[in-house]
């Protein structure tokens, strides 16, 4: 444990030498943690969110951002921000479904809403102000929709899913609520984050996996491993991201910079 604890302290030292020198001139220099372990699209949409902060705010706000499990764990990113371990967090509501089952209705579900009526419900039904009372109150976060996938991927598999017979005693790495129902369909689910399922898929650790959408997917390779691709993902039918903030860190900034972290 005191070997865990001295490694971290390390690596969260040479952080902070490494981010000093070219944001001295910054009033807030956040670190964000991330549910994504580097990998096409995830961590740069992070990336490309900070960078617009960056220049919106005029380099007021900086935000530094660290692939998935340098920080904290990629599966509890709104407890890393919670703690002040770092004051920002890119990840997907979702992963809290084990904490408040709530969550399901933002993180989107199984014959859920799709994309585009995503778009409509979070900004002209007013569900982005309810998501942010929501995350206020049960989590101790402040949190803001950060971007919407496309319908993703039913399954990457190894075998051959045609019913739901297909689906007993197969083992599915997945997340969030869909690891509930694909469990009492019969499968045998496995949680685990971005960067682990490319290896678990490929040391046959599991059958078949469920990641996001084929933008991100085929790039990831999955294909190539399991032959199988089954479609549409009904399980989600879109997925909004999120960007978390420590409710310290945004009640020091401006109502003018909070504004810009919402665009």
């Amino acid at each position: 444990m005191l070997r865990n604890i001295v490694n971290t302290s390390v690596v969260v030292a040479a952080i902070g030498l490494l981010i000093s020198a070219h944001s001295a001139n910054a009033d807030e220099i956040w670190n964000m943690a991330t549910a994504w372990g580097g990998g096409p699209i995830l961590e740069e949409d992070a990336k490309g969110y900070a960078k617009m902060v960056d220049t919106l705010t005029d380099g007021r706000i900086r935000i530094n951002v660290f692939p998935g499990g340098t920080l904290g764990s990629p599966l509890k990113v709104s407890d890393t921000v919670k703690s002040n371990v770092v004051q920002a967090g890119h990840t997907w509501m979702g992963y809290d479904w084990g904490i408040d089952k709530t969550t399901v209705l933002f993180g989107n579900m199984a014959g859920g809403l799709n994309p585009e009526e995503l778009i409509i419900w979070l900004h002209e039904a007013g569900a982005s102000d309810l998501w942010f009372e929501y995350r206020k109150e049960m989590f101790g976060v402040a949190s803001i929709p950060c971007g919407i996938a496309p319908t993703e991927i039913f399954l990457h598999s190894t075998k051959r899913v045609q019913t739901l017979e297909d689906l007993k005693g197969l083992k599915i790495r997945t997340s969030g609520a869909w690891a509930e129902i694909a469990g009492n369909l019969g499968a045998s689910t496995v949680i685990l984050p971005g960067a682990e399922v490319y290896p678990a898929l490929e040391r046959g650790v599991v059958d078949a996996i469920e990641w996001s959408s084929a933008s991100i997917n085929l790039p990831s390779g999955f294909h190539k491993i399991a032959k199988y691709i089954i479609m549409p993902g009904l399980h989600q039918p879109g997925a909004v991201f999120e960007c978390v903030f420590n409710m310290d860190a945004w009640e020091r900034i401006s109502e003018r910079d909070r504004e810009i972290l919402r665009l």
